[in-house]
Order: C-alpha cells, then structure tokens, then sequence
C-alpha cells in the first residue's frame, strides 16, 4: 500500500472514531479558555507604558493646555493679536486618509504591520485668535496624524477579547506597549531622572567654571508640575559667601543672586528676609554674616522694593523671553519665574519658603554639617515614563508652533508693506497661517518614535537628544519582553570617565535586577526591573495630610511660634508645610507608618517617609522630614 494510501485511511478512521465524554469536555475546556480574559502577568509587562500614554490622553493635555502661553504679537498698524490653543483630543486610527473628524473603518496593528503603514491617529486641535482683545475666530481643526500606542485607550485593540484579537490576526495574549511605524514595532527606553521636587545636596568640580568666585557646592533639585512638565535650579554658593540660583530658559542659563529671587517673589522688608534666612541657626555667626552681606550687595544696586527688582531683571531678559511686546518688564519677570522657578509650586510665598530651605542645606553643605548626596544612587532616581517623555515633547511642539505661525504673519506682512499695500488680518488669513505650519506638531512626533532622535527647544529636562527610542527585536520572544522592563541610565553616561553611575547599590535591591545588564559599553547603564517592582503613574492626593501633620503635633507654617534651633522642617513634595520638635519627629513618622501600612487616614502606600535624626556625624541633612509620593 501507497504512503498516500495509508495517509488517508488514517485520516478517515479519525473522522469516523466516536468521541469520548472526557474528550468533549477538554476541547470545550479550551474553547472557553480562548474566550477569557487575557493572562494578567503578560498585560503587566507594559502596562506603565500604556498607562503613561493613557495619562496623556486622560488629563495630561487638559492639564498642559492650560499651563500653554498664548503667542501674542502687534501689527504694524498698532493692532495686538493673541493666538492659543484651547483643547486638544487625540481620535483613534482609521483607515481615511482625508483631514476630516469622521472617522472611516478602524484601521488595526494587523494591518499595518502587513502593509508597512505607521499605526496613526488624527490629533483635533481647538484654537481661537484675539483682535485687540476680542475673539475673531474659533477654530477646530486636524494638524495631522500622531503615532498611537498599542493597546492604549486611543488602540482599537483596546478591550477586545481574545478570540476578537485572533480575528483581527492578532495574538490572544496581545499586551501592547509599543508603536508601529512603518511596518516595525518601536519602543520609547524608560529613562532613569533626578528624583522629582527634592533638593540634592551635589559637589560637583565642574561648577567652578560657572563663573567668578565659583564653588563645587551646590543645593539642586528638580521640579515638576502637575503636567509632567520638569525644570531644573541649582543653588550654588560662591566662595565670597554669596548664593546664586540658576534655572534654564530655553536651555540658556540665567544665573540670579538669590536675595533678588526672595524679593521678587515676596515684597517684605529685608528685615523679614532676615529673619527667615536665620530662624532655627541664630547661633551659626559665619551664616548670618553671609546673609548681612548678600542683602547689602543688592541695596549698594540701588534695589529696594520688588518693582525695581522686576524692573530690573526684567530689562535684561526681554531679549531672550518669548513675551508679547507690550508686556511690560514687571510681567516678564512674572512669567519667567512662573515658568522657570520652582514650577511644581503655584504660590509665590511658597516658592520663597522653598529658597530659604535650600539656602540653609546649603550652608549646612558649605560647613561639613551635611554629607553629600550622590546623584547615582537609586534613592535620588525616578523614571521618566515613555508616554510623559511623548507628551511632553507634543506640548512643546504646539509651543513652537503657534511661534512659527506668528513669524508667518508677520512675514506676510512685511512683503505686503513692501510691495505698497495694506495688510488687514482676517479669519482666512490665519487659518491660511495655522495650515502651513501644521506639521511643525506632527513631524517631531514621527522623529521621535521611529529614529530616537528629540527635536526639543528646551530638552524637555533629559540629558540626552539621541536614543530615546529602540526597535523592539523580535529575535525571540523572551528578548522582546525584556524591551518593556529595562531602563537606561542615559546614553550621556555612556561618554563618561566615571563608574559610579554603572555600581548597582544596596539601595537598588527589590527594584532592579542585579543580575541582566548587558556586555560592553552599555554595562551597567542598560538594567532591568526587578519581578515585583512596580511601576506607578498616577499620584494620589494628599491634600488632607497637612491637617494629618497638624492633629499630631506639627506647628503649621503660618503659625505665631518662635521657631529655634530644636525644630526640623516639614516637606510635602517640594513644598514647606511646618515645624515638628525634635522629639516629636520620630513618634509622628512612626505614627504614620502605621497609618499608610493599616490603610487609615486616607495616608497613600506609595507616600514615602523620611525622617533624618540629627547626629554627631555629617549626614543626610539633618533638619528634615520629607513627606514624598512615588512616582517611578
């Protein structure tokens, strides 16, 4: 007999054999389990990247939008024009290729990676233009197409059961968290950054050539708003026994002696300022001659009152700060603090709290009270989620595109003077405008995902422009999931002489696994999280735990009480909420360990506790309780 021949009797006796019960139960056992909910240990994979990109979203672009600054600018007829932009919304994918809000067929991943098309979704931007403060024009309108991460709430993918996703030619355990451009998968790195809100104490050698007088003493910290949006400041200490602050505009420094920062943010007397800058260290003369002294130096300026200081810081940054040219120096200065220091604060008596804090660690630094903290060690560190990296980087290109669309029409307006005409502005003019520069929004975005290359005006806080993000290699199925659960250090650390950015500290043990880090080059630098290791994205509120503080024996910040040298500071996220006796400090901290671990009180479990005793040795500064919610 033929092997065909017998190939096909053993193929009619399958037909024809009767099935068992217990056979009829397993297939429909499998059955059903194909219907399922998908296995929750692969969905956690990516799940912070898919949650991060949801937050953007969620409320991230609500919350941008509102903190966005409208670009204003005059005609040459006197006329004052405002531009903003009022809402954003990102559609899911479909197949359409018009500029229109309706939506065609959905278009799945399937698709596009057999197509070698880009995963894309239609970005609806809301924008209105001002004539002399009345609004001419409401305008809806789609810029273009932004890549759209797998299995997010903007993914069709999204909520499908597994024998859905078999349909769309998906796998049934599809977990996402990654972009397709093109036909390839691409995945923005989880950045390792300074911890959020909290001020380092740093020695770092290359301060001295900052400029005269220059010290490698320095009180940094990083500042983040609500948005996800980062500004950094240090506060150095100059070895003539000043302190100056420096933050960023536009990647440019600006360096301020840190007695005209106090005064614009507060107009008190230098009496008050006094006061405050010694409260708790009346007993340290070399720092009360120093804080003497730096008032001095601003008065020999001439400067007394926070007007002529504004008027006077503001005089020298017009030329770099993209303002409207009737605001006046006062409302320059304004925003570029409102903008540039310490930005996760929205009162300015707040922010003076916050300097006068630093000003003390610092000191503290200067005098050997206080030991260094070591910007490598895990205990300073946080992630820079994917998604908040992509939505940072979409706000700052509607920043600059609503600037390019000013110097289109102010362009268009000087050709039509030449020429001998008049130049009217009217609805179809800007809509003509806000057109042509639509791409300046959705170029970037592409850029980023399929090269890792960020075209950013400010360097959104990162440390590096190049190798955001990576092609997720399919060689095997164990190397595409170790995509979702690395971090990197920074291909900026990669360029340096120094080791102690690649050491794995004891700090680092639950979080990140000692063990899969790679050869070369990237040793050290390219790790992996730990099995357990969670990763948050949302903050929980802590509005309540100031009260909290109070009920169990913090003096509140506002309170009569002469503070001595036997209170230590209370910060909640950045922010000085109070005083606690020295005493006091260990049984409120304790207090509310138990609090966070028996779930009472409203105290968050990812709420972190510290509290730093003094001692006879120099350690973390010792004049400190932080109160600080994760966000890694």
């Amino acid at each position: 007999m033929s092997e065909k021949a017998i190939v096909s009797d053993l193929a009619e006796e399958m037909r024809t054999m009767p099935i068992k019960p217990s056979q009829k139960l397993i297939s429909s056992k499998i059955w059903n389990d194909r219907t399922l909910d998908q296995a929750k240990s692969l969905q956690n994979i990516a799940k912070a990247h898919i949650d991060s990109f949801n937050f953007m979203t969620n409320e991230g672009l609500q919350k941008g939008i509102q903190n966005l600054r409208p670009v204003g600018f005059e005609l040459a007829n006197g006329d004052r024009v405002i531009i903003q932009i009022m809402d954003c919304t990102v559609l899911n994918p479909c197949v359409n290729n018009e500029s229109s809000v309706e939506s065609g067929s959905k278009l799945y991943p399937s698709e596009c990676r057999m197509r070698k098309i880009s995963y894309k979704g239609k970005l609806l931007v809301t924008m209105n233009w001002s004539l002399n403060g009345k609004v001419q024009d409401l305008i809806e309108d789609v810029v273009g197409d932004i890549p759209i991460l797998v299995k997010s709430n903007r993914c069709n993918l999204e909520k499908l059961t597994k024998s859905l996703l078999i349909k769309h030619k998906e796998d049934e355990e599809e977990f996402g968290g990654y972009f397709i451009m093109n036909g390839n998968e691409y995945l923005i790195r989880k950045l390792i950054a300074q911890r959020r809100n909290y001020p380092m104490a740093i020695s770092r050698s290359s301060w001295k050539d900052s400029g005269q007088f220059f010290s490698e003493f320095g009180i940094s910290i990083r500042c983040v708003r609500n948005d996800q949006i980062g500004a950094n400041m240090v506060l150095h200490y100059l070895t003539n026994g000043t302190v100056k602050l420096r933050f960023f505009y536009n990647r440019q420094p600006i360096y301020l002696p840190l007695v005209l920062v106090l005064k614009c943010l507060w107009d008190v007397s230098d009496q008050l300022i006094y006061n405050e800058l010694v409260k708790g260290r009346e007993d340290d003369k070399f720092y009360k001659s120093c804080v003497i002294n730096m008032l001095r130096l601003v008065q020999k300026e001439k400067l007394y009152t926070s007007k002529q200081i504004k008027k006077y810081i503001g005089e020298r940054v017009r030329v770099r700060f993209e303002a409207p040219t009737w605001y006046t120096d006062e409302e320059i200065t304004d925003s570029l603090f409102r903008e540039c220091v310490a930005v996760h604060l929205n009162s300015n008596v707040d922010k003076f709290n916050l300097l006068v804090f630093m000003t003390k660690k610092l000191f503290s630094f200067v005098q050997g009270k206080c030991a260094a903290e070591g910007p490598d060690n895990p205990m300073f560190h946080e992630i820079y989620q994917s998604g908040h990296i992509y939505f940072t980087l979409l706000l700052e290109r509607m920043s600059i595109f609503l600037t390019s669309v000013k110097q289109v029409i102010e362009r268009n307006q000087q050709q039509a003077i030449k020429s001998g005409g008049q130049y009217h502005l009217t609805n179809t003019i800007v809509r003509k405008a806000l057109a042509a520069k639509y791409f300046e929004i959705t170029r970037a975005m592409d850029f980023l995902v399929t090269t890792g290359n960020l075209k950013s005006k400010s360097g959104l806080g990162l440390m590096q422009s190049s190798g955001i993000s990576v092609k997720a290699e399919k060689i095997n199925f164990w190397r595409f999931l170790s995509h979702f659960r690395c971090v990197h250090r920074g291909s900026f650390f990669t360029e340096m002489k120094t080791t102690a950015c690649r050491k794995l500290y004891p700090e680092a043990w639950g979080f990140l696994c000692p063990v899969h880090t790679p050869d070369g080059s990237p040793c050290g630098l390219l790790n992996h999280f730990a099995e357990m290791c969670q990763i948050t994205n949302s903050q929980s509120s802590v509005r309540h735990l100031p009260n909290i503080l109070v009920n169990l024996g913090m003096e509140p910040i506002d309170s009569p009480i002469v503070i001595d040298s036997t209170y230590t500071t209370v910060l909640l996220d950045g922010k000085v909420v109070g005083y606690v006796k020295d005493e006091l400090s260990k049984k409120i901290t304790d207090e509310l360990r138990i609090m966070k671990s028996m779930g009472k009180e409203k105290v968050p479990p990812t709420l972190e506790i510290g509290n730093v005793p003094r001692t006879s040795k120099a350690t973390q500064f010792p004049e400190s309780i932080s109160f600080q919610r994760h966000h890694e």
